[in-house]
């Protein structure tokens, strides 16, 4: 994992650009080459981010595949976390990359594990507003 100016990180802010770079020799032929990274927290899934799935295809022929994954706003919460590459060909199964531990650091404290783009926008005047009126 990098960040936006390509060095290796293992902590990142909360909102920060992280970047998963990956590198490796497909043999063979294939025009349905898959990358996915998972991410876990204490061993439990959190998200998959998945190459078909977002329609980027892949297709190859004997050659080295570098690329990378870009996550423009890294939304996790506080906490330590554990990345993984997967690949696939057609559905079947053809590496599990080794673990990247990581940690993410937040400046405010979320509910949650992850951090939503959100924004509010308040519409009427509460102050004047009876109790009644409030609660509905």
């Amino acid at each position: 994992m990098v960040d936006s100016l390509g060095h290796e990180k293992t902590e990142v802010m909360s909102g920060e650009e992280v970047k998963f770079n990956f590198s490796f020799f497909y043999s063979g032929k294939t025009n349905s080459l898959q990358i996915g990274i998972i991410i876990y927290q204490s061993g439990v899934y959190l998200i998959g981010i998945d190459s078909l799935i977002d329609g980027f295809k892949i297709s190859v022929d004997n050659e080295t595949v570098k690329g990378m994954l870009k996550i423009p706003h890294m939304s996790l919460t506080s906490g330590k976390y554990t990345a993984v590459l997967a690949l696939t060909d057609g559905g079947r199964f053809l590496l599990r990359g080794e673990p990247i531990d990581f940690t993410v650091v937040a400046k405010r404290i979320y509910p949650g594990i992850i951090d939503i783009y959100h924004e509010w926008d308040l519409i009427t005047n509460i102050k004047n507003l009876s109790s009644e009126q409030a609660e509905q």
